[in-house]
């Protein structure tokens, strides 16, 4: 039997699950977690990411954005601007980041690059958090 090695990527809104699910997936032996958790708290809010980097900064290194905030010079708006070089590019810091394990990606704001996701890895699973609870007690 042959495991499956596409990614994974959780998606959903806060507060809706995505973390738990996130952390079990990353907690696998031979998967490999990206989350949008800071540096410093990466190893108490999410001890299974060990990926040392930000999943924000992956994206921000290689897209342009349409406007930047003036204080942080980050992306006033996490939504970046269309460019098939940067997709690549962030796809390839990704599997570099993982080499033979198994990705996993978690990050709120990537409801808003749903497109992007689907181009960069077509291969990729999903896990969308919604109503958890209504489908738990759906008839």
């Amino acid at each position: 039997m042959q495991l499956n090695t596409a990614p994974i990527i959780v998606l959903g809104c806060p507060r809706s699950g995505t973390q738990l699910t996130a952390r079990i997936l990353g907690g696998f032996p031979g998967n490999f977690l990206v989350t949008e958790h800071s540096l410093k708290d990466k190893q108490r809010s999410c001890p299974e990411d060990r990926s040392g980097v930000v999943d924000h900064a992956i994206w921000w290194r290689h897209f342009r954005f349409a406007e930047y905030d003036e204080l942080t010079g980050r992306p006033a708006v996490d939504m970046p601007i269309y460019d098939a070089g940067a997709v690549q590019k962030v796809r390839e810091e990704y599997l570099d980041l993982v080499g033979t394990e198994r990705l996993v990606i978690k990050n709120p704001v990537h409801l808003l690059r749903v497109k992007m996701l689907q181009e960069m890895f077509p291969e990729a699973g999903s896990y969308s958090a919604s109503d958890i609870l209504g489908i738990q007690y759906n008839r």
